[in-house]
């Protein structure tokens, strides 16, 4: 009984947390610094979590020229960066992956 009211709790909390700044955001106005900071958190958070998972395996810093990951995340910032089409990033970042995995065995 104890794990569900855990779950219910949980559960409330996220809700509330994700739609309490729609419910806000729609009500306030937010002031432009807020704002500017605003606009940092997601590439932060992102980048938070892609760092370890490219520079990082099994405790240790990977050389960069021994990371698939590392090579198809560049190759695929690449093609972000020069084509701006989502499908065609994704492509090329999978693609990338699967024949620089292949390549190092």
């Amino acid at each position: 009984m104890h794990v569900l009211w855990v779950f219910a709790t949980v559960g409330i909390g996220t809700f509330l947390m994700r739609t309490g700044p729609q419910w806000l955001g729609a009500r306030l106005t937010w002031p432009r610094p807020f704002l500017g900071w605003l606009a940092r958190v997601t590439p932060a958070a992102l980048g938070a979590l892609l760092a370890p998972a490219l520079f990082v395996a099994h405790g240790h810093l990977v050389r960069p020229w021994t990371s698939p990951a590392l090579g198809a995340a560049v190759l695929a910032a690449i093609s972000q960066w020069w084509l701006r089409q989502l499908l065609v990033t994704v492509a090329v970042g999978v693609g990338a992956y699967m024949l620089l995995g292949a390549v190092k065995g």
